[in-house]
């Protein structure tokens, strides 16, 4: 029998509408000037946003079980099509949180396939079609180096911070590439265009760190600051805050982070919507367990600027 998987075409309608939507309410919202060239301003738009549905879609895969094997073919590619079996895993992880869980099947303790609830609707008919041993926790090997990898937006997200960034630039070098001249306003309002976009992108990018696990050492190099390379290892925290931001909306969106404290303070963060190993990562810096947490985005900021945390003091470790 071959069980099919079936895309949750609400969620997933209403996920693509929001990204897109945001992109242009983004542009429309902080470029209002006469001196722009409204045709121009209009392709760049469109073909911003039609970038983000394209790699918003390029994510999509459609999924086949039978027996003992999954085939995995790509929404926007169906030639690469992926066949696997299931003894090519290790486990099945069962990770996200209770209102949005997903399944990572592990190998070489790495995720090879995700399979999320928002995304499929019959999810719980492909997690008992999947005949994987599970595990609620990965298990990384102590003795082998983990390097983080980003998520797949992420060459995305540095397009859209040049673009913003430039367009600050563009607004007037239209101007003098039709009038031949540049007015005091064109000039303002490019200029606090792009200190904002420049101060949004570099809060936005100042999370991107390339971090690397050997042996109870983490080395944590800023991708916007290279030369600014911390080194910790793991008894130098007091623990680690297990981390959820989770929206109000129908369509909860949960993102999972592990704050990793030294007197009260964030001194690491590794979050779920930056690295795309984040359980990988996670495994392999298991440290004292500290509680857990439900953060907003101010909660965020105040950690950011060191806010301090009450430590709990507990020797299990997560």
């Amino acid at each position: 029998m071959t069980i099919d998987s079936r895309f949750n075409f609400k969620a997933l309608r209403h996920d693509l509408l929001a990204a897109v939507f945001g992109v242009v309410a983004f542009f429309w919202t902080f470029v209002k000037s006469d001196s722009v060239s409204w045709p121009l301003f209009l392709a760049v738009l469109a073909s911003l946003a039609l970038i983000v549905a394209i790699g918003w879609l390029a994510r999509l895969k459609r999924i086949s079980i039978w027996n003992d094997e999954i085939e995995v073919t790509p929404l926007l590619f169906p030639f690469a099509r992926r066949n696997y079996r299931f003894a090519e895993f290790d486990y099945l992880l069962v990770a996200g949180t209770e209102a949005a869980p997903k399944l990572m099947l592990i190998r070489d303790f790495c995720p090879v396939l995700t399979i999320k609830a928002s995304t499929y609707a019959n999810f719980d008919e492909l997690r008992q079609a999947l005949r994987i041993p599970e595990r609620s926790k990965m298990t990384v090997d102590p003795t082998r180096e983990v390097k983080s990898r980003f998520v797949w937006w992420y060459p995305l997200l540095v397009v859209a911070v040049v673009a913003l960034v430039a367009l600050g630039v563009a607004v007037p070098l239209s101007e003098y590439m039709e009038e031949g001249a540049v007015t005091m306003s064109s000039m303002l309002l490019g200029a606090v265009l792009t200190t904002m976009f420049l101060i949004c992108s570099l809060l936005v990018l100042n999370e991107f760190r390339r971090i690397t696990v050997w042996q109870g050492r983490i080395d944590v190099q800023p991708v916007l600051w290279p030369f600014a390379r911390r080194h910790y290892r793991l008894a130098d925290f007091d623990g680690v805050y297990y981390v959820t931001n989770e929206t109000d909306s129908d369509y909860k969106i949960s993102l999972r982070e592990r704050w990793y404290m030294k007197n009260g303070r964030r001194k690491l963060c590794i979050a779920e919507n930056v690295y795309a190993n984040f359980e990988e990562l996670a495994s392999a810096t298991r440290t004292n367990y500290l509680g857990e947490m439900n953060v907003g985005p101010i909660e965020q900021i105040r950690a950011a600027l060191g806010k301090t945390y009450y430590t709990l003091q507990n020797n299990s470790t997560v």
